[in-house]
């Protein structure tokens, strides 16, 4: 097993860059670039673990940087590995040089996500766990980020565990059934081999359903941003993101097509769209336009009604009559710079067309602080979270949805009458798909290419 050392901060300037180091020589390795200023000097093979010494990381002879330096003793370390932290100054150049001397001492640049890997290769973490590493590190909400910690603290594992637990239960008495097939009653006393895959079937169901607000958690909410032509959409899209997102002419039907943007929004993530403006046209482009804005707003968990505080008619409420329920509408009156008083009874066909209504001018900037509250408030009204614990990654679903698929095959043979040597393979087979779920039964490639998919350093 070779040594591997990566930089485990993100590259850049910043107060400390962590340099890892991980395999049988890395206290040997670490000792080659490493020079205490301790009297007497602390080297890292004769360390403690979990302690920690200050000095200078050397090239050769020449001095990198003052650094510290940390020991972690096997199998007491993230990798279960003798493990080295080097924190340098955060600089682009002090973490490259220190690389290159460990490498020039021995050892190799890790690969991605390699050291999380043989955290799961050595028993460290599950293989539900490792990948949740990633999820918490690329966690922007509250809810994303209490989800993969759940997962990292292994309750995704708790529950796979619990449903193998069951499968195997019963795949080992249904074994020496095989075996043994004059002593049915002996090996199933008291033992319901529907009630089994039943309970299995269920807790799989449970595992994978909601897979639209798995959706949600991971990309960020549906929203999508609709009205008449020149109402300001873009405009407000570009207030939200603080930049040009989206081009703004006075000329109606600049936007002609879906722009797509993923904005954070106090606590929550939108993958929010502007769309073309709705309107009679024989432009084919614009027609086109129209109606990708109208699947679009299909779609949407959160639909954005734009209105022109000084243009607006039937037209507005006749676009939005088929686009829009109040349960997922906000109504967005802009243009209030212009300073026009809408009659009372234009403000109650608003309203009653939304959840909620506020009023902005996205060309000078005012009511988006009010917008960002009614929005808040307006998604927890809404629950539009799932209501889970965590949601699986796209490789979890995928595995779970087959098992899923198996013992629903499984149940409806088994309810025929089938042979029990027919259902023993059934069974065999779903609990395959289950230890494939958990990381049990991966082969060593499986798993490099779910971990080249972490940053370096992981």
């Amino acid at each position: 097993m070779s040594t591997i050392c990566s930089v485990s901060t993100p590259h850049g300037l910043g107060g400390i860059a962590v340099i890892r180091i991980s395999g049988p020589l890395a206290f040997k390795i670490a000792d080659k670039v490493f020079k205490s200023a301790a009297n007497p000097p602390k080297t890292p093979p004769q360390m403690k673990t979990y302690t920690c010494a200050y000095g200078q990381v050397y090239s050769n002879d020449e001095i990198i940087d003052d650094c510290i330096l940390s020991v972690f003793r096997a199998p007491h370390s993230f990798t279960g590995e003798d493990v080295c932290e080097i924190s340098v100054h955060g600089g682009y150049l002090t973490a490259k040089k220190t690389v290159d001397a460990l490498i020039n001492s021995g050892a190799v640049h890790a690969r991605n996500g390699e050291f999380t890997e043989r955290a799961f290769l050595n028993g460290k973490l599950s293989l539900t766990q490792a990948e949740s590493v990633m999820d918490v590190i690329r966690a922007k909400t509250n809810t994303e980020l209490r989800m993969a910690n759940a997962k990292k603290d292994g309750l995704l594992a708790k529950r796979i565990e619990k449903i193998t637990g069951d499968l195997r239960g019963l795949c080992a008495k249904l074994g020496v059934w095989a075996d043994y097939p004059d002593d049915y009653d002996y090996y199933f006393e008291n033992f319901d081999i529907e009630e089994i895959l039943l309970s299995v079937k269920s807790d799989l169901e449970e595992l994978t359903k909601s897979p639209k607000s798995d959706e949600i958690i991971r990309n960020g909410i549906p929203t999508v941003v609709i009205g008449k032509p020149n109402v300001g959409k873009s405009s407000f899209l570009n207030c939200l993101t603080g930049r040009s997102t989206a081009i703004v002419s006075d000329i109606p039907g600049t936007t002609r097509d879906i722009i797509e943007t993923e904005i954070m929004i106090g606590e929550h993530r939108l993958r929010i769209k502007d769309t073309a403006g709705i309107h009679e046209t024989a432009d084919i482009i614009e027609t086109i336009g129209i109606a990708r804005a109208k699947e679009a707003a299909d779609t949407a968990e959160i639909k954005l009604l734009i209105f022109d505080a000084g243009n607006i008619d039937d037209c507005d409420f006749e676009i939005y009559k088929n686009l829009a329920e109040k349960s997922n509408t906000i109504a967005i009156i802009n243009k209030t710079d212009l300073n026009i008083d809408l009659p009372s009874e234009m403000l109650t066909r608003i309203n009653a067309k939304a959840a909620f209504t506020v009023k902005i001018s996205a060309k000078n900037g005012t009511g988006i602080d009010e917008f960002t509250e009614i929005l808040d408030k307006f998604i927890k009204q809404s629950k539009i979270y799932p209501d889970t614990e965590f949601v699986l990654n796209e490789r979890q679903m995928t595995i779970a949805a087959a098992a899923l698929s198996r013992i629903t095959e499984t149940v409806d043979v088994y309810k025929t009458s089938a042979a029990l040597d027919i259902i023993s393979v059934m069974c065999d087979s779903v609990l395959s798909e289950l230890l494939t779920l958990s990381g049990e039964n991966i082969t060593v490639a499986v798993a490099d290419k779910i971990f080249s998919e972490f940053c370096v350093g992981k």
